[in-house]
């Protein structure tokens, strides 16, 4: 509903004069920017607005508590121009912690659309789509909290799904799934209505995200996959994106092929390119104090290893 405020402003100043105002009012200040950041992206009168980094705004999603906590500690003393090394949150023990600096990336995290890549990775075995009838063998220990909140739930290895009170039920996402593979099959037999197929993806991530608390017993808080900006840090989210990829697969692989003529670039190559790990730094201050109180800059930083490139060059002969 926020959204659509912001989308039916007719010019700047309501725009602004709309964000000051829920800004100071909405409970939830995770709705009000998710509902900014929608808002600018696709309205024509805020194309011209460039927006902070996610992991700026929110630190505390990509950030690990005890980091967070030291950067308190750290605006409390009043101390300036300090820096704390944010670590990636596995361990050496856990397979997953060779491609950390890839699915932990404040970049990769910010820029969803590189959830589309699919197993980039090598010295892994093959990333397998998730199977509602297996148990998930890699959990996931986020380390990282809701503001002034509590920490993000945690997932033990080897859990079973289960059905999710007032969420959704397995059979439920196994019969969208079938409803999608025949209409793929028989294309002539196609149903145009989207109710027909239901929202498989909202609600196969929905149930995935909620089974901590099956029952909603406890009031668990939603976990890390209910966000996009953090989603890409869980190993199940990849699993089970690479179970909705599949039947997107399945869909192109009933197409006609491409030809050699369309997929060819002749005489483009790549040599030498050259990668890197590099600290980063990104400014911590809004995880503890809010963007409407904040009078002073305390150059407050977390640090980190990003993956990076050398600079490289481009030659094409036309």
């Amino acid at each position: 509903m926020l959204f659509e405020v912001f989308m039916q402003c007719k010019d700047w100043n309501c725009v602004t004069s709309n964000g000051a105002y829920f800004r100071e009012r909405v409970n939830e200040k995770e709705e009000f920017i998710y509902a900014v950041y929608h808002a600018i992206k696709h309205s024509p009168l805020t194309q011209h607005v460039v927006l902070p980094a996610m992991y700026e705004v929110k630190p505390h999603h990509f950030t690990k508590i005890q980091v967070i906590e030291k950067a308190y500690e750290a605006k409390e003393m009043k101390l300036r121009n300090v820096y704390f090394q944010n670590n990636f949150t596995g361990t050496p023990n856990d397979i997953e912690q060779r491609v950390a600096y890839f699915r932990e990336d404040i970049g990769v995290g910010t820029h969803h659309l590189m959830i589309h890549l699919e197993n980039p990775f090598c010295h892994l075995p093959p990333l397998q789509k998730l199977k509602l009838d297996e148990p998930l063998k890699e959990g996931f220990n986020p380390q990282t909290t809701y503001k002034f909140g509590a920490p993000f739930p945690t997932r033990n290895d080897h859990i079973h799904l289960h059905d999710v009170d007032k969420v959704g039920r397995i059979h439920e996402i196994i019969h969208m799934e079938d409803r999608i593979h025949d209409a793929i099959a028989h294309s002539s037999m196609y149903n145009p209505n989207r109710k027909y197929y239901g929202n498989l993806t909202t609600l196969a991530y929905t149930m995935l995200d909620h089974q901590t608390d099956l029952k909603n017993k406890y009031d668990t808080l939603p976990g890390v996959l209910a966000h996009l900006e953090i989603l890409l840090c869980y190993h199940a989210a990849w699993t089970l994106h690479k179970r909705i990829d599949n039947i997107f697969r399945e869909h192109m692989d009933s197409l006609p092929p491409y030809t050699k003529q369309q997929l060819e670039f002749p005489g483009i190559t790549v040599i030498n390119l050259e990668t890197y790990f590099e600290e980063y730094k990104y400014d911590l201050i809004k995880a503890f104090i809010d963007i409407t109180t904040q009078t002073e800059f305390y150059d407050i930083y977390a640090s980190m290893p990003r993956f990076n490139h050398k600079k490289f060059s481009c030659k094409i002969n036309v």
